[in-house]
């Protein structure tokens, strides 16, 4: 019970970026017991992601195809 307690306790954050490589760069960066860190590939993801979870943090890349992160942005906005 303890663990699912410290594992509420976490902060959620969100990475959005359509390269694999920088999902995993900030994977490594943000290895930690305080963060969940869940990667998404794309803007639609994201919005699909936020729109049943809560998140603290968006790590939002602004290059990506089909939707920026600009307008992923206003979306989740």
């Amino acid at each position: 019970q303890e663990g699912a307690m410290a594992r509420q306790n976490r902060i959620q954050v969100l990475a959005v970026d359509d390269r694999p490589d920088n999902l995993l760069a900030l994977q490594v960066v943000l290895d930690s017991k305080q963060y969940d860190l869940v990667c998404v590939e794309s803007g639609a993801e994201a919005v699909d992601y936020l729109s049943s979870h809560e998140a603290a943090v968006i790590l939002l890349d602004a290059q990506m195809p089909t939707m920026d992160g600009f307008e992923t942005a206003r979306k989740i906005r």
